[in-house]
């Protein structure tokens, strides 16, 4: 186990998420409010792709369930 704190070099974030990365570790540190999550850069691209897929598909449906006009925009 590392004793040494993590250089993170922040990426992303805001007042609620934040996406730093620690090249000592070479990991991903993702922080959402108060649960933070360590994870490799493989995982990382695969959360973020299975992440964008659910955000799409979530958007077709709000689509879908707004009705006609709300596909004309």
């Amino acid at each position: 186990m590392k004793n040494t704190p993590c250089r993170v070099r922040k990426l992303a974030g805001d007042g609620l998420c934040r996406v730093d990365y620690c090249p000592d570790c070479a990991c991903f540190h993702l922080k959402v409010g108060y649960a933070s999550l360590h994870i490799h850069p493989e995982a990382f691209l695969r959360l973020c792709s299975t992440l964008n897929a659910a955000l799409a598909r979530f958007q077709r449906q709000e689509k879908l369930a707004a009705g006609p006009a709300a596909l004309r925009h």
